[in-house]
């Protein structure tokens, strides 16, 4: 099962877990996408990695502490 297929499987709040995790910038955790340092030295998400997205989604799923 691809992430993509695992993502369609979800129930709308197991669903709404993930998008919250995406949104408060973990999406670099999943998604193999670059990070930058913003203002105050933190590091985020490059945003532009929709190629890293891409091949989270295209991956095999694999359970984590997350789902």
């Amino acid at each position: 099962m691809t992430n993509r297929q695992w993502l369609e499987s979800l129930s709308d709040e197991e669903l709404a877990n993930v998008l919250y995790d995406i949104a408060d910038n973990k999406c670099c955790d999943i998604a193999y996408c670059d990070t930058v340092e913003d203002e105050n030295g933190y590091l985020v998400c490059d945003w532009n990695c929709k190629e890293g997205v891409r091949k989270w989604l295209q991956a095999e799923h694999k359970e984590t502490d997350n789902g």
